[in-house]
């Protein structure tokens, strides 16, 4: 199969991907309106006939979108290149606004979303259960229409194009795949469908070679494996050139090791075809493998977007912080309200024991701004260890041990880090905090400390096997010292990380 990339026609290679082929001659059909009104143009060389670009308009202006897209038709399965035109979209998506009438009132689904997919590239739409970015890519596609808000394709205004006539290319969780067509038969159905007048034989041929499925043309889907079928998905989705690719979980329904070895080739197939591609995953290495730019979704609205490694070196918000990678997380101030005694309670299980009364240079831990009486709080994914029993005016702030040791101060009531930002020590720190390994597991190649600090905050350190062996090994009951960068600490409120959708 030949494909375009800039003026260069590239050629599968052995291995099923792509490599620039030598200059090749084709025949073009001229569109100037359809791909019916087009009449045949003299064979010339690649790339020697140019054409005006595409004004901008409406997508109420008559002529379709398709076909003012869809400036090749092709001959013997060669793609011809028309060079002032780009081989993929530039999509920009505006303000878009998208609300569902629910039993409980008005859902925003999407509530002011503004993102860019540069032409060529990959973009994937990362984000928990209900948070909208399934709901944005169908916007994109046509399947839904927006409450407000505007899509462009390149130029042209395309959010009230049907989806027919989008030249979108699909790949859904469940495939979609026709179980009573063969492998070439689902392939072949966009090009059926869209009337493109090429040969359909050749085309599914070089498809196949290049999903490297040749030879299992004449098969059913239910004679294939899981990932074969991804792949008859991915061809099929490819076959009629689209300039824009929807990936909808596409690994979704395959296990762990099948989903690895078939995403460098995803990632291969769609760079050598050049196509814009947007991905909705669940999965942050998958996202951050496959994508040149990753949208992480809360809540109907963007959270972040950037680079994959400006999403995990400089998250914007806690919600990233916590999404993306481990985090521990961890009480970090109580306001004191007492000008006499403070009380410290042990809340183990469901019994309040009172403890000792506290003195101001021993360090606790307590959530938010507590009330005069002792009460349980269950705030966060685990149950508040300390809780201070307090009488009185507010006297300030004081800090949890390892925060305090560290130096670093906040006024929200946790703060969290990622266990790699740990540094661990077994002699004594001038700025390490004092903490007892207590619990060891073994996940094979990874083993998995949880360490507690004198205040009985704990903390988990996951550390690879043949790191351990050769510079902690530590045993149940040991004395450790923590050390963490206060700039790689952030303070944040329960509310800032929750991710339940909005009704």
């Amino acid at each position: 199969m030949l494909v375009r990339s800039e003026h260069t026609l590239l050629l599968p290679s052995q291995r099923g991907f792509c490599q620039p082929a030598p200059a090749l001659r084709s025949r073009r059909l001229h569109c100037s309106h359809s791909i019916a009104d087009r009449a045949e143009a003299p064979a010339q060389g690649i790339g020697a006939q140019q054409f005006d670009p595409p004004q901008t308009q409406s997508p109420h202006a008559g002529t379709s979108l398709s076909a003012s897209l869809a400036a090749d038709v092709t001959y013997d399965g060669i793609i011809a290149e028309v060079p002032v035109k780009p081989a993929s979209l530039y999509v920009r998506v505006r303000r878009m606004v998208k609300h569902f009438n629910t039993a409980k009132g008005v859902f925003k689904a999407v509530d002011g979303v503004d993102v860019n997919v540069e032409p060529s590239t990959i973009v994937a739409l990362l984000g928990p259960s209900g948070s909208g970015k399934t709901t944005l890519l169908r916007l994109v596609a046509g399947l839904e229409t927006p409450t407000s808000g505007s899509i462009l394709f390149d130029d042209w205004d395309a959010t009230n194009t049907p989806v027919q006539d989008r030249q979108i290319g699909f790949v859904f969780q469940s495939y979609a795949l026709f179980n009573h067509r063969t492998v070439a038969e689902n392939i072949k159905f966009g090009l059926e469908v869209r009337g493109l007048k090429i040969d359909h034989s050749k085309r599914v041929a070089d498809l196949l070679e290049l999903v490297q499925l040749e030879g299992l043309g004449d098969r059913f889907p239910r004679q294939l494996s899981g990932g074969q079928r991804q792949r008859v998905a991915l061809a099929r989705a490819l076959a009629s050139n689209p300039r824009l690719l929807l990936l909808d979980e596409p690994f979704g329904a395959l296990d762990a090791v099948v989903r690895k070895s078939l995403r460098s080739g995803l990632k291969e197939i769609v760079r050598s075809v050049g196509v814009t591609t947007i991905i909705v995953t669940h999965d942050q290495e998958e996202a951050f493998d496959l994508a040149d730019k990753v949208v992480i979704f809360n809540r109907g609205r963007i959270e972040q977007q950037g680079s994959p490694n400006d999403i995990i070196k400089k998250p914007a918000t806690p919600f990233i912080m916590k999404f993306v990678g481990e985090t521990n997380q961890v009480p970090a101030t109580a306001q004191v309200r007492s000008r006499g005694h403070l009380f410290l309670y042990s809340c183990q299980r469901t019994a309040f024991t009172p403890l000792h009364t506290m003195h101001q240079e021993l360090y606790f831990t307590a959530v938010g701004d507590l009330s005069s009486h002792s009460h349980m709080s269950p705030h966060g994914p685990f149950w508040v260890r300390h809780l201070l029993c307090v009488q009185g005016a507010c006297a300030g702030v004081l800090h949890s041990q390892l925060l305090r040791r560290v130096g670093f101060h906040t006024g929200k009531a946790w703060a969290m880090f990622r266990p790699s930002d740990m540094q661990i020590s077994k002699t004594c720190s001038d700025k390490g905090a004092a903490a007892v390994v207590v619990e060891r597991t073994n996940l094979g190649w990874t083993l998995k400390y949880l360490m507690r600090f004198d205040d009985d905050v704990e903390v988990e350190y996951s550390v690879a096997r043949d790191q351990d062996e050769r510079q902690y090994n530590f045993s149940i009951g040991q004395r450790i010292f923590v050390y963490v960068p206060p700039e790689c600490i952030m303070g944040f409120e329960m509310h800032e990380i929750e991710s339940a959708p909005l009704h």
